[in-house]
């Protein structure tokens, strides 16, 4: 059986919680609907398990195998149409083992197919797309707790975010009216159902992979508790963690806990060095983050679990001009810092939203400024991290292409209107962080 060009394998292996409560097929999917209540999947509203071979569930693996698209998959389809890639593509790289045991079960279920007599055909066809394994990995964010109120960020994964930008719009419509889904104050408490932690427990034994975000996830309580209890029950050397994390806050009951687990794979959310880090994820301070991963240095020799240190900068109009500081920094912190229990890498993120802090819609002037600081950046810096040369590929690709100047023009002065309030509400200037501000709104 020939994968198809839309196949994803996370529906086979893959169970999303998103801060809201909502059960989704990844974190870059829209959140889906079920055909049955016709409402959003959410845990409050089904179980975790019920979710897993739902209605819904059931049409995305069915429409995936034969080829069709999944509504809720857009965003990857629509960076595939650019030449991008996508979270499909990457998720199928990382998944290729599995993949093949998927292609084989489908194999072996047309061959009993075509054997089987007309009942054993209808009832083979009725749990063809039933999975009986539950997932292997999971995705769990539990809340949107965080320190930081980051430019690019909303409500919905940020608590003090959404106060200050919501604080904005109730005195400015047309600031809300740029990212209406950013200005909202949003207060989650799904993951305080004891139904929701006993369901959890039927999946632990099976876990291999574990994804926790927030918020900020090392102050989020409710990954304390289900890490400890993952520990407690003798299971964490069995399994592996991924966080993202803006490396403001590592406090030693993190550093203490992540030490139980297999390996552990850290996606480091730092966009920029001193002034740029400042002002995009505010209010970081620079020399705080620079403590914070000498004393991560300090820590891993002392424990067995080995660790994937992923700076995962994610890149927009207001970074992409000094782009090549950071990965000047990140080069040099990682080849001072080399163990044999870390493996290095970067894997830097295009901004998703809001639209008009997309780097597509920069001056020309910025353009040639910010491709002339990456076109020198050494050979030897670009192969250091393995993901690094595509996106840099795709950096030059989308700053030589052509834009249409009256759309870019309009987005760029979105872009000045919601800096502008923001800087106001903080009382800070954009020049005093990005020397190239001058750059942006021209």
């Amino acid at each position: 059986m020939e994968i198809s060009k839309t196949f994803c394998v996370y529906p086979w292996v893959h169970q999303m919680v998103d801060t809201t409560g909502s059960i989704k097929l990844c974190c870059v999917a829209d959140d889906p609907t079920d055909k049955v209540s016709g409402q959003n999947m959410h845990v409050n509203k089904q179980s975790l398990s019920e979710a897993w071979n739902s209605e819904y569930m059931v049409s995305v693996r069915e429409r995936l195998i034969s080829g069709r698209q999944v509504k809720d998959c857009g965003q990857c389809y629509r960076k595939e149409r650019l030449g991008e890639y996508s979270f499909r593509q990457k998720t199928n790289d990382d998944w290729s083992d599995k993949i093949q045991e998927i292609q084989q079960h489908y194999k072996d279920y047309e061959q009993q197919y075509t054997g089987a007599n007309e009942f054993m055909k209808e009832k083979m066809q009725m749990s063809k797309y039933i999975v009986n394994d539950m997932p292997k990995y999971l995705d769990i964010r539990f809340g949107n707790l965080c320190n930081l109120k980051c430019r690019m960020c909303t409500g919905k994964y940020s608590n003090k975010l959404g106060e200050e930008l919501e604080a904005i719009a109730n005195k400015d419509e047309q600031f809300r009216l740029l990212a209406p889904d950013s200005a909202k104050t949003y207060k989650f408490d799904w993951y305080d159902n004891p139904n929701f932690w006993q369901d959890l427990d039927q999946y632990i034994p099976h876990i291999e992979l574990i994804y926790l975000t927030g918020g900020e996830p090392t102050l989020v309580e409710g990954n304390y508790e289900f890490l400890n209890k993952l520990v407690d029950k003798g299971y964490s050397q069995n399994i592996s963690l991924v966080f993202n994390t803006n490396v403001t806050n590592f406090q030693q009951r993190f550093l203490d806990v992540i030490g139980n687990f297999k390996y552990i794979t850290l996606n480091l959310s730092i966009d920029g060095t001193v002034g740029i880090q400042e002002y995009i994820r505010y209010p970081s301070k620079w020399s705080a983050v620079v403590k914070n991963m000498n004393n991560l240095m300090n820590r891993i020799p002392h424990t067995n679990t080995k660790f994937e240190l992923v700076f995962t900068p994610t890149v927009s109009i207001m970074n992409v001009g000094w782009f090549d500081k950071l990965i000047d920094w990140a080069y040099n912190f990682s080849i001072n810092n080399t163990n044999k229990n870390i493996n290095w890498d970067m894997m830097p993120i295009f901004l998703h939203g809001p639209q008009f802090q997309d780097m597509i819609y920069a001056t020309e002037k910025y353009r040639e400024y910010t491709l002339g600081r990456i076109q020198k950046i050494q050979p030897k810096v670009r192969s250091h991290f393995e993901s690094l040369d595509r996106f840099l590929k795709e950096i030059d690709y989308t700053l030589s292409s052509k834009h249409d100047p009256e759309e870019s023009s309009m987005y760029r002065k979105q872009l000045l209107h919601w800096n502008s309030s923001i800087d106001k509400s903080r009382d800070i200037k954009i020049q005093d962080y990005i020397p190239y501000s001058h750059l942006l709104y021209e």
